[in-house]
């Protein structure tokens, strides 16, 4: 089985998607109406393909034994410190979707509730952003939560009303804009705002339609358009969140590729590329006629499936193989990589149970990721029974506070150099 190679792949895309012309001139109009207190107005685009450099790009090759080894804790960890995030009756998470870290803390988006919450850095909870409801200032039912770190705004995307709506990082509302064609998830980058376009059905706009990405100024001047593909309704997969913000730089994961791609004022550069070294699927994938096609892919090869966390200094990704995971740490600086199935020689019991591989990243470059109280409790005696307790007493003494219904508790750790 041959695996992608970044010559390949930036080969194909660059044959495909580099040439800048003008393809067309769409009328954006609002999909639809949006009552007083709101940005609205239409545009005429110009529609171009946008160019993808492969320049500078970091390559991840996966060794043969990742699925045998595990991670040591005392090499990778730095230092690593819990956030319980208050639990009280204006704030109830059932679930954590997303979670956006800013300047004085975190936002929460519980898509399932429809609840965005926002958080000190010390969990204590600040408010809720925004309402359920059909006014300007609320919103039906929000997809996705972005930060524009520019201009120090929150956007909620509300699919179902089709439109943004956007507050400021106090949780004020600042405005309401439409949608002018349809996206699952955005990020802003500058002055451009990036759209994963995903499956989406744009017969309004046949120019965006059967692409999966694309990059507007917020003026709408022109659309530049990313990675056509033919729609493929017999194969359902896809990945969760293929377009992701950390600090203020924003990634792109091409999903079912080996290739994760970094957002520029010009288009994409490859920034990543993942080398399963003969055990990925590589080139079958374009063979994938249905999900059953697909099955048979994932139960045969080593694969990617699109969760990663970027920060100054490293890479996280994940990869699988059938019924295993293994997770992968890439120093930028030195080029090493630590990896492995599970975790060694935690400090003491609870750090056993709790750690998690990141979600995240906050605003001082360290990993963010969370746990669920209840877990603590279903493994309350071994971890009472620890003979290092003694040592670690203020971080035992969470378990004396937390009930098992209680919100989510965030973790927060940092890397040693490696």
């Amino acid at each position: 089985m041959r695996t992608i190679t970044l010559f390949i792949l930036c080969l194909e895309l660059f044959l495909s998607s580099c040439v800048s012309e003008t393809k067309s001139k769409i009328e954006l109009h609002p999909m639809a109406q949006i009552k007083s207190d709101a940005d609205v107005s239409e545009y005429v685009a110009n529609v171009l393909n946008g160019n993808m450099l492969s320049e500078n790009t970091y390559n991840l090759f996966i060794p043969e034994d990742i699925f045998s080894q595990q991670l040591d804790f005392n090499e990778l960890i730095d230092g690593i410190r819990l956030i319980p995030l208050e639990t009280n009756e204006q704030c109830l998470i059932g679930e954590i979707n997303k979670i956006l870290a800013m300047e004085n803390g975190y936002i929460i988006f519980d898509k399932r509730n429809k609840n965005i919450f926002q958080f000190n850095k010390k969990g204590k909870f600040l408010k809720r952003i925004g309402n359920i409801g059909n006014g300007p200032h609320e919103y039906t039912d929000p997809y996705d939560v972005s930060l524009d770190t520019l201009n120090k705004q929150i956007i909620i995307v509300d699919l179902t009303a089709r439109k943004l709506v956007k507050f400021d990082y106090d949780g004020d509302f600042v405005k309401t804009t439409p949608m002018y064609f349809l996206f699952q998830h955005l990020e802003k980058y500058n002055n451009h705002v990036i759209y994963n376009l995903g499956g989406s059905y744009n017969t309004r706009n046949p120019s965006l339609d059967q692409h999966k990405l694309a990059i507007t100024e917020e003026n709408f001047d022109s659309i530049y358009r990313f990675m056509p593909y033919e729609r493929n309704i017999k194969n359902s997969y896809s990945v969760e969140r293929p377009l992701r913000k950390f600090g203020d730089d924003v990634f792109y994961y091409n999903y079912f590729t080996d290739t994760i791609w970094k957002i520029n004022n010009v288009g994409l550069e490859a920034f990543c590329n993942i080398n399963f070294q003969g055990n990925g699927w590589g080139l079958k994938i374009n063979e994938v006629k249905d999900d059953q096609d697909m099955r048979s892919l994932f139960d045969k090869s080593w694969y990617f499936n699109g969760d990663f966390v970027i920060s100054n200094k490293y890479i996280f990704i994940e990869v699988f193989k059938k019924d295993q995971a293994s997770s992968i740490y890439y120093s930028v600086q030195s080029g090493k990589m630590l990896c492995g199935s599970g975790v060694k020689n935690a400090p003491n019991r609870l750090i056993s149970i709790i750690f998690r591989s990141p979600h995240t990243i906050n605003d001082e470059n360290d990993f963010v990721s969370y746990f669920e109280p209840f877990k603590i409790v279903r493994h309350k005696e071994f971890i009472e029974n620890d003979p290092q307790k003694d040592q670690y007493r203020e971080l035992y003494s969470l378990l004396d506070s937390i009930d098992e219904s209680d919100n989510p508790i965030l973790i927060v750790y940092s890397l040693h150099t490696f």
